[in-house]
């Protein structure tokens, strides 16, 4: 009778999606916490100290402390994605399923990639490439899910964060995949003509564009999830009176 709106859901399914997206947005701000702070850790470090540890031994004490990081995102969005005890055998479950499975494929390639650089320290010179590609689709799927539990709270400022980033992500999508084209094929431009110097400043572009566009992506998504938060802790206080 009341549909599919979380507003009559139950106090403990909202409590667990709220759960879920509180890790969600930890585990996102720690992996950018880690990145930033990784690379300015080592920055200081090698002005400061006349030595450095091995660069294979950076990579595995990065992927490790990234890993927990990880976890903590994998462990927010399988509880995000359980289904509502009400529709579980009508939902659709086809943004459920890409948002959860690509979080574990991507806490999965951690794993791997931990085990098998202690093993052969080479295989780590996949692991950027790989975890990029597996981060986007996971971004994307999360964000498709996260206009999808938009909808069922009705807030519309959240569902535009989510379309937002989803569009954010699509640019960043094709505009690596022009810079991949140019860089891996060496597709060569031709100088000397106003067309030459336009594709020139075109190509130069483009990784600021993917910059830019990972930076709003990011940024969107975490507003949505700061939106959604809100409204389940509301909605969970009004559950709560209600008795």
């Amino acid at each position: 009778m009341y549909g599919e709106g979380l507003a009559h859901a139950s106090p403990a399914y909202l409590a667990s999606l709220e759960r879920g997206l509180w890790l969600v947005r930890v585990g996102s701000g720690l992996m950018i916490i880690v990145l930033l702070g990784g690379m300015l850790a080592a920055m200081v470090l090698g002005l400061i100290l006349p030595w450095t540890l091995p660069h294979w031994v950076q990579e595995v004490l990065l992927v490790l402390v990234a890993m927990a990081c990880v976890g903590t995102y994998v462990a927010g969005w399988w509880l995000v994605t359980v289904p509502d005890p009400r529709f579980s055998k009508h939902a659709d479950t086809r943004s459920t399923t890409c948002a959860r499975w690509s979080a574990v494929a991507l806490v999965a390639t951690f794993v791997f990639f931990v085990v098998f650089s202690l093993i052969a320290p080479v295989v780590l010179t996949l692991f950027d490439p790989v975890l990029v590609i597996l981060v986007i689709v996971q971004h994307g799927c999360g964000s498709v899910y996260l206009r999808v539990l938009a909808r069922r709270t009705a807030n519309r400022r959240a569902m535009s964060h989510a379309k937002s980033a989803v569009v954010a992500i699509v640019v960043v999508c094709v505009c690596s995949a022009i810079q991949m084209v140019f860089n891996w094929f060496g597709v060569q431009v031709p100088g000397g003509s106003l067309g030459g110097t336009l594709v020139k400043l075109f190509v130069a572009i483009v990784p600021v564009a993917i910059l830019v566009s990972a930076i709003i992506a990011t940024v969107q998504h975490f507003s949505a999830v700061g939106l959604l938060r809100d409204d389940l802790r509301r909605f969970i206080f009004q559950a709560k009176h209600r008795g």
